[in-house]
């Protein structure tokens, strides 16, 4: 049973996460989809950043990501370009890290999702958004 206080768009991303809408878990990028009313999305597999600070690893960053794609259409044709979106991601995720994160703090998730989005998407443009469904920051 949900919590009665999540907002209306969470629940086609908690049906993409759970595997209710039928996800397909053969795709080696994590990729695979759900269509929704809201859309289309693709898991991408769980990240794992470093952090790093003065000439050394300080921590790590772990992401649970969701695209939510322009159309179904586009979902499905995402897993090509999987290891070119990943790619983004992640330096998206170091420069992050390294500029703005410590593992002793919470990350700022909405900053985050900004740059996140700004940098995929200029890229990408079948890509609607990045969701982020879990973060956290732990120091090493």
């Amino acid at each position: 049973m949900l919590p009665r206080f999540l907002p209306a768009g969470v629940l086609p991303i908690i049906a993409a996460i759970s595997g209710d809408a039928q996800l397909s878990a053969n795709s080696p990028f994590g990729g695979g989809g759900a269509e929704t009313e809201a859309g289309a999305f693709v898991p991408i597999a769980d990240l794992d950043v470093p952090i790093f600070g003065n000439s050394r690893i300080e921590g790590r960053i772990n992401a649970r990501l969701v695209l939510q794609m322009s159309s179904p259409m586009t979902a499905g044709l995402i897993a090509r370009r999987m290891p070119d979106v990943r790619m983004r991601i992640v330096e998206t995720m170091l420069d992050y890290g390294s500029l703005h994160v410590s593992g002793f703090a919470p990350v700022d998730a909405e900053a985050l999702s900004k740059t996140l989005n700004a940098r995929v998407k200029a890229r990408d443009k079948t890509v609607r958004r990045v969701l982020i469904v879990a973060l956290s920051a732990s120091p090493v």
